[in-house]
């Protein structure tokens, strides 16, 4: 089985990647990452596969299209106190999981709807949130998923799914319906 230390490892080095990927600095982050690192050198379950796939925008699309369904107003949540925040994490992160098909995705889903909230948190300078988001995913994914091989399996189910977005995007370029709508010619053609 998994510890609450190499959840905690592989849920700030997703939530790290992405604020990296995306240009925020200055997140702290509530257990530093390096001396994790050193305590369970054993447990590094994260991969640049994962972090791909959960900063898709096909993934974020489809969780906070989850999360709205249910209710969730994500200018409210920025606005709600740490208490009333937390619970309304818990609440919406459950219901991207139980939404999740196949149900291999829970993983990538789960991050990537975190890591999108603790984006929005830092940009609206709500550390306090990214904290709070952080705490409920390693929660989430110590009571639901407790067993260890399932996060090396996210690897290969991260891989899969940025592979196969890569094709359907690529088909869809290939087949571009709007074609007669882009300018004739690209700043990045050749001569």
């Amino acid at each position: 089985s998994v510890t609450t230390d190499g959840i905690q490892l592989f849920v700030q080095e997703a939530i790290a990647y992405v604020f990296s990927f995306r240009g925020i600095v200055d997140c702290v982050l509530p257990i530093s990452i390096q001396e994790l690192k050193v305590k369970i050198p054993q447990q590094i379950y994260f991969h640049e596969y994962i972090g791909l796939a959960i900063n898709h925008q096909c993934a974020i699309d489809d969780t906070f299209r989850f999360a709205e369904e249910e209710g969730f107003v994500v200018d409210l949540w920025l606005q709600l106190p740490v208490v009333e925040a937390r619970k309304q994490a818990e609440l919406y992160l459950e219901v991207v999981r139980a939404k999740t098909r196949p149900v291999n995705l829970s993983i990538i889903h789960v991050l990537a709807f975190a890591a999108f909230l603790s984006r929005l948190a830092k940009q609206a300078v709500r550390n306090d949130l990214v904290t709070v988001i952080i705490w409920r995913v390693v929660h989430e994914f110590v009571s639901r998923f407790p067993l260890e091989w399932i996060y090396y399996d996210a690897r290969q189910w991260a891989m899969a799914y940025n592979v196969r977005h890569f094709e359907i995007h690529n088909k869809l370029i290939e087949e571009d319906p709007f074609e007669e709508s882009k300018p004739e010619y690209s700043q990045f053609a050749g001569p």
